[in-house]
């Protein structure tokens, strides 16, 4: 189970951006660029599956846990995320495929695509998955199913804030993406599984992603990915948050 808050945004510049809220010690810290049945690039999990990533056609995809204790049969999620980037091309084709696939715990993924779509897909295990037309993503569903985890993770805020930034005419990218690196979006209890351990911002119209921290940016694109080591230190990096 993770945090997680996913934002497609499409009003000035369109872009899919998300906070991904972990434990720093199940976090692989890996961004790769792959070119399996095509071009795709996103950050690993559980070494072959991806946590959000974008292909080559532009479609970028990034995952949420549900807020739903139950489990079922069916797929990881990580596996998944992976599927849809490599075998779609637009949020269409995702939903058709990712409405028949289970998934093994509850999790939600938010599609755009270079035409500007998107949609959130709610997987329930044991149950049908449930398309929507939401451009947010946090860790409930269509309602709060874990009452405690939801105040912990303040779910209900998090989308809350998000949907009242979809409604300002005034909100632009940039101030959309400085709310992703203030809180209640960026987290720093990662003694408890709840710290942001990145922002990744994915832009469906250049195929790229800037991965960011509160003291650092990392620009890739599909068309010219370079391989590099980083060193982030978290805990100054929350601490910087709290000094703002």
């Amino acid at each position: 189970m993770s945090g997680c808050s996913q934002l497609a945004w499409v009003k000035d510049v369109p872009l899919l951006i998300r906070n991904y809220d972990y434990s720093p010690r199940y976090f692989e810290g890996a961004f790769v660029k792959t070119n399996w049945l095509k071009p795709v690039m996103g950050m690993t999990d559980c070494n072959w599956g991806l946590l959000d990533g974008v292909n080559e056609d532009g479609l970028c995809a990034s995952l949420t846990f549900g807020g739903r204790r139950i489990t079922g049969i069916g797929f990881g999620i990580p596996l998944i995320v992976r599927y849809c980037l490599e075998t779609c091309s637009t949020t269409a084709e995702a939903i058709e495929k990712l409405m028949e696939i289970p998934a093994h715990m509850a999790y939600n993924i938010t599609l755009l695509d270079a035409n500007l779509d998107y949609a959130t897909i709610f997987f329930v295990p044991g149950g049908p998955n449930q398309l929507t037309r939401m451009a947010v993503g946090t860790n409930h569903q269509n309602e709060v199913n874990w009452s405690d985890y939801a105040i912990m993770t303040q779910t209900v805020e998090r989308r809350a804030l998000l949907d009242a930034a979809l409604l300002n005419p005034a909100e632009t990218a940039d101030s959309i993406i400085h709310k992703f690196l203030q809180p209640p979006l960026f987290n720093t209890a990662y003694e408890k599984a709840f710290g942001t351990l990145y922002t990744a911002i994915y832009s469906p119209v250049t195929k790229g992603v800037t991965l960011m921290w509160q003291s650092k940016k990392i620009h890739q694109t599909l068309g010219d990915f370079k391989e590099h080591k980083h060193k982030i230190k978290l805990r100054a990096n929350a601490n910087r948050l709290l000094a703002t």
